[in-house]
């Protein structure tokens, strides 16, 4: 299912970034469990992470959110993270992304559910769905099999942070067998004890 940063996230960003800037002024980058500051590398890696070398641009209603997302992450508009708790945050954060997809493998709707923000926004290349979109579309959608590849991490405060990763799915949709291969990008965030996915965005790999 598509899983870079919700609206609301975006607008605290914009509206006062200094909230949340670190001392050192920028976040943390997790690639592959190794944490970098440079403020190049954060560039370089969010642009590989909307768009992967080699990929076309699916749709320009994504290019907002890729300059968006850009700007703040080059700007270091996030709190910072240790390397140590970024790693742990890692781990937290990749177990409830597999939840998901595993109770979409299951049936688990409940579950699925459950684990997402009622605010939360999800992006794929047929456009922007809200949560009771995305619910109504998995009633007809199971996966049977889900792979997740060179998954990587920005922090973007203690209990917060975008996961994106690279995705090879089999299932079935409205009756119809597939095979996909996608680059996903989720925003998860913990809230009163509970993790939640607030915003969720799925590019398909070219083929």
């Amino acid at each position: 299912m598509v899983r870079t940063a919700t609206i609301r996230f975006l607008s605290i960003c914009l509206s006062d970034p200094a909230s949340l800037i670190g001392q050192s002024g920028r976040p943390w980058l997790l690639c592959d469990g190794q944490p970098s500051t440079s403020n190049s590398n954060h560039l370089n890696w969010v642009m590989a992470l909307v768009w992967p070398p080699g990929m076309k641009i699916i749709s320009t209603s994504l290019l907002p959110v890729a300059f968006v997302v850009t700007g703040l992450v080059a700007g270091g508009c996030a709190q910072e993270v240790s390397a140590t708790d970024s790693a742990a945050l890692l781990v937290q954060i990749r177990a409830q992304e597999s939840k998901g997809l595993e109770a979409l493998r299951t049936g688990d709707l409940t579950a699925f559910a459950r684990s997402t923000a009622d605010d939360a926004l999800f992006i794929d290349p047929h456009g922007i769905a809200t949560k009771a979109e995305v619910m109504k579309n998995v009633a007809e959608f199971r996966l049977t099999d889900f792979t997740m590849e060179n998954v990587r991490l920005i922090p973007t405060s203690a209990d917060s942070g975008i996961i994106a990763y690279s995705l090879t799915e089999k299932g079935v949709s409205h009756g119809h067998e597939f095979t996909v291969k996608a680059y996903i990008s989720s925003l998860w965030a913990k809230h009163n004890g509970e993790w939640y996915c607030r915003f969720s965005q799925e590019t398909a790999a070219r083929k």
